[in-house]
């Protein structure tokens, strides 16, 4: 199923329903709009795009979390997100505010979290950590270009 999201200037995250938007080409064109994203049920990167996206255009908390407790979006769903998502589809800046103020942990214990979970799966060279993550995003950005993981649970 899809569904529209917009980021309102008052830090309202605003779901719509595609009907609305598809029958309006000029429904996005409003100054109170400061960003519209889509998305698919059977892509989880688009509930993740939305979230850290609005998160890092300043969207408020309670919005997100609202957002987040509906999609599913949690420290489970996020090792998800890490191991799939090209590190470009994350906005750093967003990523940390939802580790820190939504799942409510420090943006270091979070880390040495997912290395636990990721332990079984990698060897440990392939451990991950915050800067190691913004170095893949900057990488990422400069190569504009992500593998196409859909629905991963």
């Amino acid at each position: 199923m899809r569904w529209y999201y917009y980021l309102h200037t008052n830090g309202s995250l605003i779901g719509k329903n595609p009907y609305v938007v598809d029958s309006d080409s000029s429904y996005c064109d409003s100054p109170f709009v400061v960003k519209f994203w889509l998305t698919d049920s059977q892509d989880r990167v688009t509930f993740w795009q939305v979230a850290l996206e609005a998160l890092a255009l300043g969207a408020q908390l309670a919005s997100i979390t609202t957002f987040a407790k509906a999609n599913g979006l949690n420290f489970e769903d996020s090792i998800q997100m890490i191991k799939y998502v090209k590190p470009a589809d994350v906005t750093l800046k967003g990523f940390r505010i939802f580790v820190e103020e939504i799942l409510r942990v420090d943006w270091e214990t979070y880390w040495a979290e997912v290395n636990k979970e990721l332990d079984s799966e990698r060897r440990k060279e392939d451990r991950v950590s915050g800067e190691k993550f913004k170095g893949a995003i900057i990488q990422s950005k400069k190569e504009k270009g992500r593998k196409d993981y859909k629905h991963w649970n």
